[in-house]
């Protein structure tokens, strides 16, 4: 057993002061609960497939000239990470 107060709070990815950090619990209720929803699954055969994510797609739009979204909820709801200054 691991001492929770040993594992740091997740955060999200701005440069801003917090206001939330998720537990792995946390982390671990979401993934059941987006299990139960079929929002992912067991990890496919095929490799560019995690469960119903396609990692090439994921990758594809981390990129801040691609929008830098991630999908948080399928055909429902996107989320964009904090501003980034891409320079001149």
């Amino acid at each position: 057993s691991i001492e929770s107060s040993l594992l740091l709070r997740f955060r999200d990815a701005s440069y801003d002061v917090p206001d939330f950090g998720l537990s792995l619990l946390d982390c671990w209720k979401g993934l059941w609960r987006a299990k139960t929803l079929n929002w992912v699954a067991i990890p496919t055969k095929s490799p560019v497939m995690w469960g119903s994510i396609d990692v090439e797609e994921y990758d594809h739009y981390q990129d801040p000239l691609n929008g830098d979204i991630t999908v948080v909820i399928p055909g429902k709801f996107i989320a964009f990470k904090g501003p980034v200054d891409l320079g001149e």
